[in-house]
């Protein structure tokens, strides 16, 4: 477990003098009152005043050497107690962070392979980070001579191994890898996967692998979702509709349904929303299991806290968040962490970095002004280097570093040793900015200092409206579960016909079982034909029929088109988004290595597919297929002192409308209405040439330039990298309404920044990010475009029509920019457009304000 005492004087009276450095650092733009949470640790428990079975009392006492002698905290003899003399089978764990819900979880797994000597389990994680950092605790309780190293770049990570218990072995697998891990197809292929009863998997590869493997899916028992609060949204209802699927599936192999167990530190509502995710009759189905304690959260004058810091009190774990108000100054966060000596040598650091590229600047910053050692952890590090990094936080005798992190890092990621975390940008979700303060101070005696910058964004000042409440757990909500998308519920019937489509056809089940079964949990007669018919009826022109496998993309919902390795020699550099392609791995792009100092230059592409010619530009089947089918960039180093950035420009069309719209769907008042089938259409535009030292940009560099230079190096007889156009089809629709009066060229502009100042709001009403839909607003002609941000549509532009989202959010919208109104607030408006549309603008308040009351009145 995750509290452990470690004495540490030293390292509190280093995080005090943290304190005291950006106090004085700050100065005026430092909140008067800081935020203190307090988390007591639960009142011990006995081991003995809980009846379990001695191979699970050993286990424990493996898992937890000192749970002898100090016992098990309050909640986890309640969990305990509620599975083993009361019989309940499915849990949602909702603790504090590092208060013991794997322990909870691992026992509660392998009492039911204990119990059962057949039984399978599978363990899902939402993020390979989380994957690992549960096998390395399970390979630290396995025997030596059952391990099995896979990986040659990361010799010592465990791929397999077994737990001896009562004599016997219960062998255990990592199980990852939708795309071309071929270190993990070989593994498939051992003795040592095959017999395996737990697999650790993520999410994707049980949606896509498990249901195939026709022997584990029988024995399946259990079966563990961890970081529960983050299978909402689009992601959440694919992870409802996979649950429906297995069940229908094991009912087919007459076993049993599997158990459940949800855990998480952040998620209210817990019950109602576990007995939504894994289909629950009746929320009592589900156990909850809550803190026996509730968090302090409390405002504390800021001169207090160095005194807190060096004697924070016994019995829990303390957090104190300083709050920095960035409109009173340039308040960045970067020049406090850049300056030798405000940190030190013994603090551990994790800065959130809200974009890959900002975090290779910064570590080049840092490297360049303080003595410190700077590491990046994100999603586009090769994999065998995140998990060095995952090793290097977690080992006790690291002192010293600065984590730059992303997102990747705000899930429950095991890594104990942080003491200090910085954010610039605040997530948007309260769920979110507590996972990420959840990093830091995760041991007795060793508190955590956080240090906000509050920007003059609607959200942020929010905060400060209402700290208390604003860092409260018991004050989040989870996002709702949109099943009521037809669109990804007939995805899941789908899969499930494909997955036992052989069967039936060879004679090995019986057509009417299987249609009982998926009966049972998709109201409809699961006819695979009529099936793919309906589904080419509404939305055909998305299918990709070639493609088995079309049906089981999209599962997070986002529009990734897979990852791509940057590669010099034999070395991955990184591992890019294919999306992300035109941005960072262009045609002449200068890639800034995580390192902070290393440029690469792309000098080719490598595709399975070697039709591309020059000679057909437009082809839509080089669109469609080109980006997905690419394998890797090729780069080599080079010594210049700039990077490149990437320029493209988007389009859409209508490519087939579709009238059988949903029911539940509220259509504008005025104007024209066109739902249905886009082609989005990227074409890569040129390029930005930044100085890293200037840290600016110094030159742009036009398509045209590059293709004169392609053509030339083509009638050489060289080789040159050429970025294909991408294209998708998605679900979306357009909106004509009235254009407002004015001339052409200021209304493109102003419709180009209101979009992006109304797209938060859009996403909001959905709870979703951003960048999950695509919208453009063109006044000159008046026409609304919203579309699904990934190939083959999610639905979330038709549910945006739904449940009045769209007066709703445009409502919100016309009151926070009411608040910029009147004299002497243009550059607190300008401010507040840079935060919530990363552009700046010289429009007023009043004519954004007037476009998107133009669109609420034609709407309602």
């Amino acid at each position: 477990m995750s509290i452990d005492y470690v004495g540490d004087h030293m390292m509190t009276q280093a995080i005090d003098a943290v304190a005291k450095n950006a106090i004085r650092h700050f100065g005026r733009a430092m909140h008067p009152q800081a935020v203190r949470i307090y988390t007591p640790f639960p009142e011990n428990v006995a081991i003995d005043s809980c009846k379990m079975s001695p191979e699970l009392r050993q286990l424990i006492e493996i898992f937890v050497p000192d749970a002898k002698d100090r016992g098990l905290y309050s909640h986890q003899a309640k969990f305990f107690k509620d599975y083993i003399e009361n019989g309940k089978r499915n849990f949602i764990m909702t603790t504090s962070t590092g208060s013991g819900k794997s322990l909870c979880f691992w026992m509660w797994v392998f009492d039911h392979l204990i119990q059962d000597s057949n039984a399978t389990a599978i363990l899902c994680f939402p993020t390979q980070a989380l994957m690992w950092s549960q096998a390395e605790r399970l390979s630290s309780l396995s025997c030596k001579e059952s391990c099995c190293f896979r990986n040659p770049n990361v010799p010592d990570l465990v791929y397999a191994g077994s737990v001896s218990l009562s004599g016997g072995q219960i062998p255990w697998t990592i199980w990852k890898g939708t795309d071309k891990d071929e270190i993990m197809k070989a593994h498939e292929k051992t003795a040592e996967f095959k017999r395996a009863r737990i697999r650790i998997a993520t999410l994707d590869k049980a949606h896509f692998s498990l249901l195939y493997d026709k022997e584990f899916l029988k024995n399946l028992s259990c079966l563990v979702l961890d970081e529960a609060h983050s299978y909402t949204g689009v992601f959440g209802a694919n992870v409802h509709y996979f649950l429906k699927r297995l069940y229908a599936s094991k009912k087919i192999k007459m076993s049993q349904h599997p158990d459940i167990f949800l855990a998480s530190a952040t998620l209210s509502s817990a019950k109602t929303f576990g007995k939504m995710l894994i289909s629950l009759d009746n929320k009592d189905d589900i156990c909850h299991i809550h803190d026996t304690i509730t968090p302090d959260v409390a405002l504390i004058d800021v001169d207090e806290i160095p005194k807190i810091l060096n004697a924070p009190p016994n019995g829990g774990l303390m957090r104190i968040v300083l709050l920095v108000e960035g409109g009173v100054s340039d308040a960045s966060l970067i020049s406090f962490i850049s300056k030798d000596g405000n940190i030190g040598r013994n603090i551990n650091a994790i800065y959130f970095s809200e974009s890959k590229f900002g975090s290779r600047l910064l570590r080049r910053t840092i490297q360049g002004n303080t003595h410190r050692r700077v590491e990046i952890y994100d999603a586009n590090m090769p994999p065998e280097k995140r998990r060095i990094i995952e090793r290097l936080m977690n080992d006790s005798q690291t002192k010293g570093v600065t984590l730059i992190g992303t997102s990747a890092l705000e899930l429950g990621v095991d890594i104990e040793g942080l003491d200090l975390c910085l954010m610039d940008d605040i997530p948007p979700r309260t769920v979110d900015l507590i996972q990420r303060i959840g990093r830091i101070g995760r041991r007795p005696g060793r508190p955590g200092l956080a240090i906000l910058r509050i920007t003059m964004s609607p959200h942020d000042q929010s905060i400060l409206a209402d700290p208390l409440n604003s860092f409260r757990i018991d004050s989040t909500r989870s996002n709702p579960l949109p099943l009521h998308l037809e669109m990804i519920r007939w995805r899941h019937l789908i899969l499930g016909c494909h997955e036992w489509e052989w069967h039936i056809n060879k004679g090995y089940l019986k057509r009417t079982l299987f249609e009982k079964a998926f009966k049972e949990y998709f109201p409809e007669d699961p006819d695979f034909q009529e099936l793919k018919n309906r589904f080419k009826k509404n939305y055909g022109d998305l299918v990709d029929d070639k493609n088995e496998f079309w049906y089981y993309n999209g599962f997070r919902g986002t529009a990734s088109a897979g990852s791509v390795p940057l590669i010099f020699g034999n070395e991955e550099i990184a591992r890019i988004d294919k999306i992300f392609v035109f941005r960072d791995a262009h045609p002449e792009a200068i890639y800034l290595g995580h390192d902070g100092c290393t440029q690469y230059q792309v000098v080719d592409y490598s595709s399975k597919w070697s039709e591309w010619d020059w000679k057909n530009p437009k082809s839509q089947w080089i669109l469609s297929k080109w980006l997905p089918s690419l394998e890797s960039v090729i780069v080599k180093p080079v010594k210049e002192n700039v990077a490149t950035r990437g320029k493209w420009k988007d389009s859409i069309e209508l490519y087939n409308r579709i009238d059988s719209v949903s029911s539940k769907v509220t259509l504008p008042k005025e104007g024209d209405f066109e739902f249905g089938v886009w082609d989005f259409y990227r074409k890569w535009d040129g390029y930005r040439v930044i100085d890293l030292d200037k840290k600016k940009t110094v030159d742009t560099v036009t398509l045209d330039e590059v293709t004169e230079r392609f053509k030339a190096a083509i009638n050489a007889g060289e080789r040159f990298p050429f970025l294909y156009p991408y294209s998708y089809r998605t679900l979306g629709w357009m909106w004509r309404f009235s254009s407002p009066d004015g001339d052409e060229e200021r209304l493109e502009s102003l419709g180009d920044i209101t979009a992006k100042v109304l797209a938060p709001f859009l996403a909001d009403s959905l709870e979703s990010r951003s960048d999950d839909i695509e919208i453009s607003l063109d006044l000159s002609t008046g026409a609304l475009h919203v579309i699904d941000a990934m190939a083959g549509g999610n639905g979330l532009s038709e549910s945006l029509l739904t449940e009045q989202r769209i007066p709703r959010a445009l409502d919100t919208c016309k009151n926070s920019l009411s608040q910029f109104l009147g004299d002497g607030k243009k550059e607190l408006f300008r401010k507040y457009v840079l935060e919530l549309a990363n552009d700046v603008t010289d429009y007023s308040p009043k004519e954004i304000l007037d476009v998107i009351q133009h669109l609420y009145s034609s709407w309602i």
